[in-house]
């Protein structure tokens, strides 16, 4: 039971939100919701078909709302967004809500003539902590959709809202409408994506929960070229390549050049940060500085020696000191490793977490302009060409967000006194078939490790389209969204309810899904092409070729049967064929 005071989200019906109408969506599976829209009447029951603690410790409730692209699932989420969160300006949506506070259940909805007597109305929606990500990156819908938007008094996780926010907290610009240049957004939101990520990788516990599924084994640190790239598209520079000096160092070891390069190619970050490419003083200090390397003294020992006497100028002082500053603290840190197309350093997150600590301290108090002295990735193996794929990314990017929200302002969530509301908007696009059917127990698994120790307990809705996580939820669980041919979406009621631990390919079957069958339309036309060839009587040899093809060895048997009977001396061959293959079969049996 929970604090008076607050509530929780159990049910939600659309009467009318964008491109959907008389939706239902179910958020709490404990009560059964019912909305008769020609008598106005909202039919609420207690449900037990959910065992108490079903989901475990800190999990609340888990919702899904399912459906094919286009059936409304995100415009469903963007609707209770809208009602819910604080500062979403919905006080008068076109629908009805149901809450749970303590011991009373709640209604919002105008047009609701006929409740329950037990049931309080409401004159305004409750709002509710929430916790929002969605899977897709969609930068400029922050304009304009509310899914990319603030999120007052809640959390948005996303992609395409933290390339604007991570501007505005680290760098205290106004960023509205990503009126900063597209890289000032890349580099900032990059800096600050790797720093979650770091700080997640430095939880040893979280660590060995997300291990099992996936988890990198290194970080690797390498130079940021992103400078050269722009004094390369520089009209004045490129007038006269002479203006500006190419790197050049006396080191013989390997780890002295990659430290040069790396100061080099942060001169160049720096001059174009600042807009000082057309001012000679600046090259001429790049000049100085590449006649002063030798060999003699370590380079980074040098380059402060360098700045402090060669420099004059204190703002750029300061900022050349902050580049050797970071360096430094990378060549204390971390680990070297040489190869041949040369060296880079890296911590191993697996034996490291103190040092992963300790870079999440450098990340913390550099900020954004960390980006500026090196970039940092995520691998395998140390070899800086195999760095994580997109879907691996997108898992560390997740739980990297989970880990940092509930972590950092966990007293947001925890003094409530009620669950919270975490929306999961197809978070899984990015993954293979096998860690989507692994997704829902890690999701939970994650979880619970974060909530427990925090004292947090949240509600979970997930969006997808993906049947492969069904499996693991309960019917009773799920809102069907389908798109008609009409184009509105409307809820849907498959006739198989034995969605939870089901076998994956049985989600596959429902019709719901896949309508045409589990085929993939361009093979499903050419068994279309074989059947007509058949009828027709055009046996050929290129026919028998593409029959061949077919890795079903039903369809394949039926059709070269239909081959056969139209011809007997093909269809004497055939089963002579046939008793071949089964007189093996024998013969191997009594080996």
């Amino acid at each position: 039971m929970y604090d008076m005071n607050y509530a929780h989200l159990c049910y939600a019906y659309i009467n009318q939100y964008k491109g959907i109408k008389d939706i239902e969506i179910i958020i709490d599976p404990r009560y059964n919701c019912s909305f008769n829209k020609e008598q106005s009447s909202l039919a609420i029951s207690r449900s037990d078909r959910i065992p108490e603690n079903f989901w475990g410790m800190g999990i609340h409730s888990v919702a899904v709302i399912v459906g094919d692209n286009g059936a409304g699932k995100s415009t469903a989420i963007e609707f209770i967004l809208k009602a819910i969160v604080e500062g979403a300006n919905e006080n008068d949506i076109d629908g009805i809500l149901v809450y749970e506070r303590g011991d009373n259940i709640l209604v919002y909805g105008k047009d609701v003539k006929t409740l329950p007597s037990n049931v309080k109305r409401l004159t305004n929606p409750e709002k509710i902590c929430c916790l929002y990500y969605c899977g897709h990156f969609q930068p400029y819908e922050s304009m304009h959709n509310m899914r990319s938007s603030e999120l007052a008094g809640s959390y948005n996780i996303s992609d395409g809202y933290l390339l604007i926010k991570d501007v505005q907290s680290y760098s205290n610009t106004d960023s509205l409408y990503l009126n900063q240049s597209i890289a000032s957004h890349l580099n900032q939101y990059q800096a600050m994506n790797n720093y979650r990520i770091c700080m997640m990788l430095s939880d040893e516990r979280l660590n060995k929960v997300i291990s099992p599924f996936f988890q990198p084994r290194y970080i690797l640190f390498t130079e940021n070229r992103s400078g050269d790239f722009g004094v390369k598209n520089n009209p004045y520079l490129k007038q006269s390549s002479s203006k500006l000096p190419q790197f050049k160092h006396s080191y013989h070891e390997l780890k002295q050049r990659v430290l040069a390069s790396h100061i080099f190619n942060n001169f160049l970050n720096l001059a174009c940060q600042l807009g000082t490419l057309e001012k000679n003083e600046f090259l001429d200090i790049l000049k100085s500085w590449q006649a002063y390397v030798n060999d003699e003294t370590p380079v980074l020992i040098q380059f402060e020696e360098f700045i402090k006497t060669k420099v004059s100028d204190k703002e750029l002082r300061d900022r050349l000191l902050s580049i050797g500053y970071a360096l430094k603290q990378l060549d204390e840190l971390a680990d070297f490793k040489d190869n041949i197309i040369g060296g880079f350093y890296y911590l191993n997150v697996l034996q490291d977490y103190e040092k992963v600590k300790k870079l999440c301290g450098i990340l913390e108090h550099s900020g954004y302009l960390v980006a500026q002295f090196f970039d940092i990735s995520y691998a395998q193996s140390l070899n800086t060409e195999t760095i994580l794929s997109s879907g691996e990314q997108k898992l560390m990017d997740l739980f990297s967000r989970l880990y940092f929200a509930i972590q950092k302002d966990a007293e947001k969530f925890s003094n409530l006194n009620a669950p919270a509301l975490l929306i999961l908007d197809e978070a899984e696009i990015a993954f293979h078939p096998e860690w989507q059917r692994k997704y829902i127990h890690l999701v939970i698994s994650f979880l619970q490790e974060m909530l427990v120790q925090a004292g947090v307990k949240f509600q979970v809705l997930i969006s997808t389209h993906s049947p492969i996580l069904l499996s693991d939820i309960p019917y009773n669980c799920i809102t069907f969204l389908q798109k008609g041919d009409d184009g509105v979406a409307r809820n849907v009621h498959p006739d198989n309810e034995g969605t939870f631990a089901a076998n994956v390919f049985e989600q596959y079957k429902n019709s719901f899904f896949m309508v045409d069958g589990l085929i993939g339309e361009f093979g499903k036309q050419k068994l279309v092409e074989i059947q007509k060839e058949i009828t027709e009587g055009k046996i050929t040899d290129e026919l028998r070729r593409k029959i061949e093809l077919i890795g079903d060895t039903r369809i394949k048997e039926f059709l070269l049967r239909q081959i056969a009977r139209r011809d007997i001396d093909l269809e004497i061959k055939y089963y002579q064929d046939r008793i071949k293959e089964l007189q093996l079969i024998k013969d191997r049996s009594h080996e």
